[in-house]
């Protein structure tokens, strides 16, 4: 009880009060229930182990599906290296079909242009032995 006289409690002696108060009233408790609570384990350890079991076996699965998925993000990684490689291999591919079927297109236009003058020195070949003068302008 705090009198007029005495001065203001700050929080740190005020928590230290309430600790002790707790303290003390924990130690009265477990002094009056403790045959009780040996009682309880006593009754009941299997349930402890059992938990205790399968609190151990979650654990383990929890590290296994944990190392799972680490493997699993390794190899979706590797498999998106991959499919960038895949993608850059047919853009590659794909420039260089553009540019063989560019350089068959320029082939078939010189080979046309080629049978046109054929044709042109062949035509001029037969007039000259025919002895007709082609007529030339310019």
């Amino acid at each position: 009880m705090v009198h007029q006289h005495d001065p203001p409690l700050d929080q740190f002696d005020l928590c230290t009060i309430l600790l002790s108060s707790h303290h003390m009233l924990t130690l009265n408790s477990q002094a009056e229930t403790s045959p009780s609570k040996q009682r309880h384990y006593s009754v009941f350890p299997s349930h402890n182990d059992a938990y205790c079991s399968a609190n151990s076996t979650q654990a383990l699965r929890i590290r296994t599906l944990e190392s799972d998925v680490r493997r699993l993000l390794d190899e979706n990684l590797g498999l998106r290296t991959e499919l960038i490689q895949i993608k850059c291999q047919l853009a590659r591919q794909s420039q260089s079909s553009n540019l063989i079927e560019s350089a068959r297109s320029a082939q078939q236009a010189l080979e046309n242009v080629l049978l046109d003058v054929a044709g042109i020195k062949n035509g001029l070949e037969n007039s000259l032995q025919i002895g007709i003068t082609p007529f030339l302008c310019c």
